[in-house]
């Protein structure tokens, strides 16, 4: 919970100042997060190496074709999506995989993400190369470019239980 600084990303300013301030002075949690401000302490930064994307939609694919018996036990699978793109990537195990959720639409982004909290539902900001979530961006809205003032989905209740988590990460129990 310490400042921002050139060895810490800036993440979610806001929940720490509202910890701090019901620490010193006892002022509610809702009452210093709707008198900040100050936009960009609401949002959190992380560098994205290879790039990442907020897909538009995410959909619950089950493509996956057994590509072939060893003779043993073991099988090799392989999502349709791998074999049509000409990898020869495959997942060694005895049954099926689950079903994967796939990303689609959005515009990808270079190295460094910014996002908000937001009451509407959005799917989570993805690596590029892997796919895999960036951590802490379900519910989350990708935001490059700071706006001049609040956004109106900014979602409070997410920073109050969150200041809340802090408080409690610090022994506080409210």
């Amino acid at each position: 919970y310490a400042p921002v600084g050139l060895q810490k990303n800036p993440t979610m300013e806001a929940c720490s100042d509202a910890a701090i301030a019901w620490l010193k002075t006892g002022r509610p949690i809702h009452e210093s997060l709707r008198a900040n401000t100050e936009w960009g302490a609401f949002t959190a930064m992380r560098t994205v190496n290879g790039g990442g994307v907020q897909h538009t939609r995410v959909d619950l694919v089950d493509d996956w074709v057994l590509v072939k018996d060893l003779g043993t036990k073991d099988n090799e699978w392989a999502r349709q999506a791998w074999i049509d793109e000409g990898s020869d990537k495959v997942l060694r195990r005895k049954s099926r995989p689950h079903p994967v959720e796939v990303g689609t639409g959005g515009t990808p982004f270079g190295r460094v993400a910014r996002w908000y909290m937001t009451t509407e539902s959005m799917p989570a900001i993805t690596y590029v190369g892997s796919g895999k979530q960036v951590p802490k961006t379900e519910g989350a809205r990708l935001c490059l470019t700071l706006p001049e003032q609040m956004p109106p989905d900014l979602d409070f209740d997410w920073y109050i239980r969150e200041t809340v988590s802090m408080l409690a990460d610090m022994g506080v129990e409210l």
